[in-house]
C-alpha cells in the first residue's frame, strides 16, 4: 500500500510540475491514479503482457489513436516506440489524456463525463464504454476511488 501511496503521490508532484494551465488535460490526476490502479494495480515491474504495455496497460491501438506520441527523439516509426511510450510514466499518462480528449463521453447517461467514463473508456474502447467493466478491474477502481473521495 505504501509502494502506492508513494507513487501516486510523486506522480502527481510530476504530472503538476510538467504541465501548464493552456494544456488540454481532461482526465483529473486522482482519476489517472484510479485507472491506473484498475489497471495494474499499478505495477510498473511489468513491460508487456497480453497485448497490453505499462502500468496503464496501453495497447498499440490506443496508442495509436493517441497519436503515436513519443520521447527522448524517438521516431514514432520505430518499431518499439509504442512500448517505450507505453512503459514510460510520463509518455503514458499523455497518452491517456490525448486518448481522452478526442474519445471523451458520457458512457454511463448521468449528464456528465468524469473518472467513471473515463476508466470505462480507458478499459473498454469509446465504442463499449457502456458495458460493465470486468470485476477485478471494477473491484480495483472502486477502491481506489473509495480512497480519494
Amino acid at each position: 500500500m505504501l509502494k502506492h501511496v508513494l507513487l501516486f503521490v510523486l506522480f502527481n508532484l510530476f504530472y503538476t510540475c510538467a504541465h501548464s494551465e493552456d494544456v488540454d488535460v481532461p482526465v483529473p490526476e486522482f482519476c489517472l491514479g484510479c485507472i491506473c490502479r484498475a489497471a495494474s494495480d499499478c505495477d510498473t515491474s511489468t513491460q508487456c503482457e497480453g497485448g497490453a504495455c505499462g502500468p496503464y496497460r496501453i495497447t498499440k491501438e490506443y496508442w495509436i489513436d493517441a497519436g503515436n506520441l513519443t520521447y527522448n527523439d524517438h521516431s514514432p516509426k520505430e518499431h518499439e516506440s509504442y512500448v517505450k511510450c507505453a512503459v514510460n510514466f510520463y509518455c503514458s499518462v499523455q497518452t491517456i489524456q490525448n486518448y481522452m480528449g478526442t474519445f471523451k463521453k458520457d458512457c454511463n447517461g448521468d449528464g456528465k463525463i468524469d473518472c467513471d467514463d473515463f476508466v470505462a473508456i480507458h478499459k473498454l474502447g469509446p465504442d463499449n464504454c457502456d458495458q460493465e467493466l470486468p470485476e477485478s478491474y471494477a473491484e480495483r477502481y472502486d477502491y481506489c476511488q473509495s480512497l480519494v473521495l
